[in-house]
């Protein structure tokens, strides 16, 4: 028991860093999982309506201007 406590006393900044690297790159995976099926099931439902598909775009960025 002491060996693991040493261990992980000597190691815990690779412990923690592991871990904080381990759920950030969990989330990104599982978002880009998300706005795939979101992505497939909306242009599924726009293809059984009959409707033309329009180019992907991005979300229009905020300008100064939008606050005044």
């Amino acid at each position: 028991m002491r060996n693991t406590g040493s261990w992980m006393r000597r190691k815990w900044v690779w412990l923690v860093g592991g871990a904080f690297i381990s759920v950030h790159a969990g989330t990104w995976l599982m978002q880009r999982a998300v706005r795939s099926a979101v992505h497939s099931e909306v242009t599924q439902q726009k293809q059984a309506e009959g409707q033309d598909l329009p180019a992907p775009t991005h979300p229009p960025s905020k300008s100064p201007e939008d606050d005044l």
